[in-house]
This record gives structure tokens, C-alpha cells and sequence, in this order.
């Protein structure tokens, strides 16, 4: 079940991925198209300035250089595009078509997780979940260990021993000796309980480290996708500023 929900929450996470990257490249897709119009534009115009004489056959060279330059890139973005709807075909595990994606990358979101994201959320990763039921056997583990150094016996109201099969045991020590050497007498086999404890006692700690590595690793990715959403959103700021300077150029 744990590896099941792991598979589904990166399926998940590759899905959403996949669209906003087809809606990004068809927003980038957009505009290089509406720029190559306007290089377009500033070709014509100097090649009627060059014919004006207020500009030589060097300028015009070059604003014809950048149109093909910005045209060249548009079958690569294409190209792209085409491969991610294949991609996201794929995940949905559905033959290859063109996915209808939103036209706007304005989004947002909730104002308590982009201030912070409590520990506790950890706890439902499925990677996260799968070292803490490890963790949890290995504790179970050990106190099996620990439980095997003593007998099989129940400490009676009546001041005696009562055994499996509830019969009283009135000597206790006679008892002990009769059974001594037995497999059924754990009392009797101390090294090897001792060794069985020891190795559970690793493997608690083993899966103590890893518990703890994957605690770390999950925090690290919660912590640069934050970081990465508020960078992101600043440099889009800063983007729609160029945008608005170059439209009024």
C-alpha cells in the first residue's frame, strides 16, 4: 500500500508538472511569435530608412540577423511542446493526443504555506510513512529480543509459577534445573538471546537513521520548492516590469 502511494503521488507530481511546463511553453510559444511580427516590422522599416539614407546595408543585415534568429527558435519550442503532450499522454497512460491546457500561469498559493509548512505534514508522504512503519517494526523487533530472556512462566497470586498450561509450579528452581539445556527454557540460551537482541538493537538503529534521513530529505524538498515558488514569483515581477518597457519601445 505505501509503495502503491508512493507511485501514485509521483504520478501525480509528473502530471502536474508536465501541463504548467505545455502552458509555459505555449505562453513563451506566444510571445516569440508576436516578437518575430514586430522584428518583422523593424526589418522593413530599415530597410525604408537605409533607402531614406539615414541608415547603411549593416544595419539592415543585422535586424534581418535577429528576425531569423528569434524564427529559429520557434520550431524548437514546437518541437517541445509536441514531445510534453507525448509525455503527458504517457502518465495518463493514454494514446498520444494534444491536451487542452489553461492560457494563464496565475496562480497562487495558500498564504500559510508559503509561510511555512509544519513538520507534522512529513507524516502523510508516503516515503516518510513506509520508514516510519520500519521504525516502528524495529522497536517490535526488539522488545521480542528482549521478551525471549525470560521464561515462559506466570508469576501467581498463590507466591508460585504457573506454566503454558496452567499448571503450578511449586519449585521453581527444580523446575529450572529439568528444563536446563531445552530449547524451551529461553533462561538457558542467554548468548544466543544476547545476540538476537544485539541485532535488533542495529536494526532499530539502522531504521532510526533512516527514519531521520528521510524526515531530512522530505524537509529539504518542501523547503526548495518553497523557495523556489517565492524566487519565481519575484523574478516574474521583474519580467512583467521588462515586458512593459519593451511593449512601449
Amino acid at each position: 500500500a505505501q509503495q502503491e502511494q508512493a507511485v501514485q503521488s509521483q504520478i501525480v507530481c509528473g502530471v502536474a508538472s508536465t501541463y504548467y511546463a505545455i502552458v509555459f511553453l505555449n505562453q513563451q510559444l506566444d510571445l516569440t511569435k508576436r516578437t518575430s511580427e514586430i522584428w518583422k516590422e523593424q526589418v522593413e522599416s530599415m530597410e525604408l530608412l537605409k533607402n531614406a539614407g539615414y541608415t547603411n546595408e549593416a544595419g539592415v543585415v543585422q535586424s534581418r540577423a535577429n528576425y531569423y534568429n528569434i524564427m529559429s527558435t520557434i520550431p524548437d519550442m514546437e518541437n517541445s511542446i509536441h514531445e510534453l503532450q507525448n509525455t503527458l499522454s504517457l502518465l495518463l497512460n493514454t494514446y498520444p493526443q494534444t491536451w487542452e491546457v489553461t492560457n494563464s500561469l496565475d496562480f497562487d498559493l495558500p498564504e500559510e504555506i508559503v509561510n511555512g509548512i509544519p513538520m507534522s505534514y512529513l507524516a502523510v508522504r508516503p516515503d516518510v510513512r513506509a520508514s516510519e512503519r520500519a521504525l516502528a517494526q524495529a522497536y517490535y523487533a526488539t522488545n521480542s529480543a528482549r521478551a525471549a530472556f525470560y521464561p515462559s512462566l506466570t508469576i501467581s497470586a498463590q507466591g508460585g509459577f504457573t506454566n503454558l498450561l496452567g499448571s503450578i509450579i511449586t519449585n521453581p528452581g527444580k523446575w529450572f534445573i529439568q528444563l536446563a539445556g531445552q530449547v524451551t527454557a529461553p533462561i538457558f540460551s542467554r548468548g544466543q538471546n544476547i545476540a538476537t537482541l544485539e541485532a535488533s538493537k542495529a536494526q532499530q538503529t539502522q531504521a532510526m537513521n533512516n527514519f531521520e534521513y528521510s524526515v531530512l530529505n522530505a524537509s529539504a524538498e518542501v523547503s526548495d520548492a518553497l523557495v523556489k515558488y517565492r524566487k519565481n514569483h519575484e523574478k516574474r515581477e521583474y519580467v512583467l516590469l521588462q515586458i512593459d518597457q519593451l511593449e512601449k519601445s
